[in-house]
């Protein structure tokens, strides 16, 4: 037993960090599409329920909980709102993704 509690110990993750002289630079920048003017207008064609609850929920990061708390609803709603808000914004952005495609596809056969 004395030995398993000692591999066991050895394993955990945090044994195999090891201190480096320069921080790991902790900045993120923004993915393709985070911070995009698309978004923000595919968000603001959502009705105010679901644009809330992805809001609160992704943007804001408040868990569940917190978010039905803040909108004054059950869980069920906030998970209903955000999926049904997640679904309406992938089909939005995913359109205006394939017609920025073909015009691009269209321009790029005119100049040929």
């Amino acid at each position: 037993m004395l030995v398993n509690g000692h591999i066991d110990e050895t394993r955990r993750p945090w044994r195999r960090e090891r201190p480096t002289e320069q921080p790991l630079d902790t900045t993120t920048t923004p993915g393709p599409g985070e911070e995009s003017d698309e978004l923000w207008v595919a968000l603001r064609a959502l009705p105010a329920g679901q644009r809330r609850a992805v809001v609160l929920r992704h943007y804001w990061g408040l868990s569940i909980e917190e978010t039905a708390n803040d909108l004054g609803v059950g869980t069920g709603t906030v998970k209903s709102q955000t999926s049904a808000a997640l679904a309406s914004l992938r089909r939005s952005l995913l359109a205006e993704s394939a017609a920025d495609s073909g015009t691009r596809a269209c321009n790029a056969q005119g100049e040929a």
